[in-house]
């Protein structure tokens, strides 16, 4: 069994190194700092290359997420495993080193924004825990319920979307979709109709004007 460490030990991560094998003059720490360079360039790229100790932003950037997200996108159909809206953002529920490196897919899943930001976070903005955001996803998102289309500007192309979108599943956008779609039928239809009139009554006018209007007997 190893003697406890001392005073003198230093901790290293997990481990301890005992004081005897620490530098003791300048020219033992300056060959440790020469071993450090010397192996700095490799431990640079074990970081880059290793899933589990690159920065997550760049592991998001790197080719063997696209090809991930690629595959996990095309087994669910782009269909959000959350809402079942369409969905364009693969969601790890877990960040072990198989499910990172792209072995078990089975962690991965396709969402919607709206439900990916509903996972992680709450109401208030606040974050979830690993734990409290799995339930939410699992749990599933089903609402249905839309805000009002409002007057649509028949001018513009524009969709005028709903406030707060960011938490619109693809589901309830899907249905907002719908609505804004019928709105928009109905006041080209109204507007048809209100053109027409006015048509009938600029002839109506001019017929009079004339003198060539005959009233109905």
């Amino acid at each position: 069994m190893s003697p406890p460490p001392d005073q003198n030990d230093v901790a290293n991560g997990d481990k301890v190194v005992p004081s005897a094998l620490m530098p003791k003059t300048d020219g033992e720490m300056a060959d440790l700092f020469r071993v450090l360079a010397e192996n700095a360039p490799a431990m640079s790229r074990r970081v880059k290359s290793d899933v589990m100790l690159m920065d997550y932003r760049d592991y998001l950037k790197s080719a063997l997420w696209r090809r991930i997200k690629k595959r996990v996108l095309e087994r669910d159909k782009k269909t959000c495993q959350c809402c079942g809206g369409r969905g364009n953002v693969v969601h790890h529920r877990s960040y072990e080193r198989d499910v990172m490196e792209g072995h078990n897919d089975a962690m991965l899943a396709t969402v919607c924004n709206g439900c990916h930001d509903i996972i992680h976070f709450t109401d208030a903005g606040e974050g979830r825990s690993a734990a409290e955001a799995d339930a939410v996803f699992v749990a599933g998102q089903r609402q249905t319920d839309i805000p009002p289309v409002g007057k649509i500007d028949l001018r513009s192309p524009t969709i005028n979307y709903p406030g707060g979108i960011k938490r619109v599943t693809s589901l309830q956008f899907g249905l907002f979709l719908t609505a804004f779609r019928a709105a928009w039928r109905d006041q080209i239809a109204a507007r048809k109709v209100f053109v027409e009139k006015a048509a009938e009554r600029r002839a109506a006018k001019s017929a009079v004007a004339s003198g060539s209007f005959k009233p109905p007997i």
